[in-house]
């Protein structure tokens, strides 16, 4: 896990600066995990997670991708008190008590925060892979990963030693990357 300290910034801005960083916004999946943060993070100081409804309200997703397998919300605020009100990014903070930190979906305006990037999980956490190769030597791989963002799957294709994503140059590059598909 990184806090960088000196950039204050919105969800989305965190998890652009953690991209640039080749990681991404954390995903935490255990206690020990949410520990190992809430050490890191001074108490007066708000971090952003990973986590965000902003796809789909209410449907709780990791910006990595990683399964949704762990929580730590501050009572009543995974989705909100406030009927109505978007809640879509989470942040993370030590609250009133001295012994807590916790998590809480907000809402916009989004107040500032620290980015706390992760590197993203390793490659056995992506569905497999498809290669074929052209009569010119091109090799084109199909990663089995769902995104919807451009700039996700070009990373997820850096990450993963591929290059980037691919450019169609001829009939056959198109035939051949429609058979892997």
């Amino acid at each position: 896990f990184r806090v960088d300290f000196v950039m204050k910034s919105n969800w989305t801005e965190a998890r652009q600066h953690c991209l640039s960083l080749g990681m991404d916004l954390a995903s935490l999946h255990s206690k020990a995990e949410h520990e190992a943060i809430r050490g890191l993070l001074p108490k007066h100081l708000n971090a952003w997670l990973g986590a965000s409804d902003e796809a789909k309200e209410g449907r709780l997703v990791w910006s990595d991708g990683s399964r949704w397998d762990y929580v730590h919300f501050q009572t009543g605020y995974m989705f909100g008190f406030s009927a109505g009100a978007a809640k879509d990014w989470v942040l993370a903070r030590h609250d009133s008590s001295p012994d807590s930190f916790l998590w809480y979906n907000v809402e916009l305006p989004q107040p500032l925060a620290l980015p706390l990037c992760a590197t993203r999980p390793p490659p056995s956490a992506y569905s497999a892979t498809r290669n074929a190769t052209t009569s010119q030597g091109r090799v084109f791989t199909i990663v089995l990963y769902q995104t919807e963002k451009w700039d996700e799957a070009r990373a997820v294709c850096r990450e993963r030693g591929l290059g980037t994503l691919a450019s169609i140059h001829s009939r056959e590059e198109f035939d051949l990357a429609r058979s892997i598909m």
